[in-house]
């Protein structure tokens, strides 16, 4: 269940001056917000996997059927964070970097 703060926060983050936003859009946008961060962490995974195998931004995006100039964005960040290749932090970079939320 969501706590009282992170539900507070993003409607402070999504209020509009001309409109007010309710708790259950609150939470609607919420869960759709971490759908998003899902999928994008899931498809990073993938792309950390096969980067670590050795395969090209052009192989990769065949593989995941992705776009290529996307998958390119994401493994030159995961580059960056070899070896260690920490998920958080690569995360965090795509999502500052390519507002992928």
């Amino acid at each position: 269940m969501t706590n009282a703060k992170e539900i507070v926060k993003y409607i402070a983050m999504n209020e509009n001056e001309s409109e007010a936003i309710n708790v259950c859009e609150a939470l609607e946008g919420m869960r759709e917000d971490a759908k998003i961060e899902g999928e994008v962490r899931k498809l990073m995974k993938q792309v950390i996997k096969k980067v670590q195998k050795g395969q090209d931004c052009a192989a990769i995006a065949n593989a995941l059927e992705e776009d290529e100039l996307y998958i390119h964005r994401i493994v030159d960040v995961v580059k960056d964070h070899a070896p260690e290749y920490s998920e958080d932090a690569i995360y965090q970079e795509l999502v500052e970097k390519e507002r992928l939320l």
